[in-house]
């Protein structure tokens, strides 16, 4: 996985971080895959759930 940028609009809830990361490159082998946004992450007792939409 390439270098991710840092997130912004980061939302502090009780226990739950939640974070928004704009484009995003992901390299599986020889493919580049471009993410157009990661629009939330939840991170919980460091385990992260994401909700994501890309092209």
């Amino acid at each position: 996985m390439l270098p991710l940028v840092k997130p912004y609009n980061v939302r502090k809830l009780t226990n739950i971080n939640g974070y928004i990361m704009g484009e995003f490159l992901l390299q599986v082998g020889l493919i580049t895959i471009r993410i157009d946004e990661i629009k939330l992450i939840i991170e919980h007792k460091n385990q992260f759930k994401v909700c994501t939409y890309g092209t």
